[in-house]
């Protein structure tokens, strides 16, 4: 008789993360427990972005403890959402779960994310409410989501996480695009659906520290902008009856007894900052669109250090029983 239980893929991106991998899979192993095994099955995923520690050595230990534990190898870093993407990609279930090692974001959690699925959500994700932000931070994180809400092409779910449990056919919509830069909240956003927050308390990072900085968190906000929406693009040409209207001006205050120099000057600037601004935004879109149109691999999977047999398609599902996976 075939198993009817429905399968739940938990998706753990891993880089560098070997002190944490343990504890995390304890606290997992806790929850799961606590869950209706005559209802669901799990799968454990680690996407690892090629670490360079440990990490890897430590799931291997796991996949030899527990034949529900699997892991991919990246050929490189390829960044959070494309290792995301990975393990999404790859393994078929009825519903799927991100959740990270480092606790942050409690892996108990995911019984209330089963509950609010059964109640009918499509998309069930944390909405962290005790953020630990420094007050600079906070007011940036702010101003983003004030603008994919003013500006995006369509809704954009503000304080939206990875952390989520979500339905196969969410699955389908985020692993569909081609985009090289996939920034996988706007993709669920886009794609609509029951979409369903769930408040939690984010924990303190048990080992190690976090590997998001300014840097990487103005990065990530770029992304998000360009994923977002396109009125960078429009706004060039929403802006031209302004900059025409100023040259007006700079050129009608001649009349009123300022200098030729000025008037020039204040044109050139005027005109100036409009072109580079145009050009900048313009140069960022067409990068995004020649590497879209490159047509590589969104991401390779290093199958001499995955448990994977053989080579499997990197851009379309692959149905994976965990029962017959054998390391290579």
């Amino acid at each position: 008789m075939s198993d009817r239980r429905s399968q739940i893929v938990i998706i753990s991106p891993v880089f560098n993360e070997q002190d944490n991998i343990d504890y995390f899979f304890g606290r997992l192993c806790a929850a799961i427990d606590r869950c209706d095994r005559n209802k669901y099955t799990f799968t454990l995923v680690f996407t690892n972005n090629r670490s360079t520690d440990g990490t890897l050595d430590k799931l291997k230990s796991l996949h030899a403890a527990h034949d529900w534990v699997q892991y991919l190898t990246l050929s490189r870093n390829h960044g959070y959402q494309l290792s995301v993407l990975s393990g999404l990609t790859t393994f078929e279930a009825d519903f799927y779960m991100v959740c990270d090692v480092d606790c942050e974001d409690p892996p108990e959690v995911l019984l209330t994310f089963l509950e609010r699925i059964e109640q009918g959500g499509d998309y069930v994700y944390g909405i962290r409410s005790n953020r630990p932000d420094h007050c600079l931070l906070g007011k940036m994180r702010a101003a983003f989501y004030f603008t994919l809400r003013c500006l995006g092409d369509y809704p954009v779910v503000p304080y939206m996480s990875e952390f989520a449990l979500f339905r196969r056919k969410v699955r389908d919509n985020l692993i569909r695009g081609n985009s090289s830069f996939p920034f996988l909240r706007t993709e669920v956003g886009f794609g609509g659906f029951d979409i369903v927050g769930v408040p939690y308390r984010r924990e303190e990072r048990k080992h190690g520290s976090s590997h998001y900085n300014y840097w990487r968190n103005f990065s990530f906000a770029v992304a998000g902008i360009l994923s977002s929406t396109t009125f960078p693009l429009r706004a060039i040409f929403y802006t031209l009856p302004i900059v025409i209207f100023l040259c007006l001006l700079a050129a009608l205050s001649l009349a009123f007894g300022a200098s030729f120099q000025f008037a020039v000057i204040s044109i050139l600037l005027i005109d100036s900052i409009y072109l580079l601004s145009g050009v900048a935004f313009s140069a960022i879109y067409l990068a995004r669109i020649y590497h879209n149109g490159l047509g590589r691999a969104r991401f390779i999977i290093d199958h001499d250090f995955s448990t994977l047999r053989g080579n499997c398609p990197l851009e379309s599902p692959v149905a994976i029983q965990s029962s017959a996976i054998s390391e290579t």
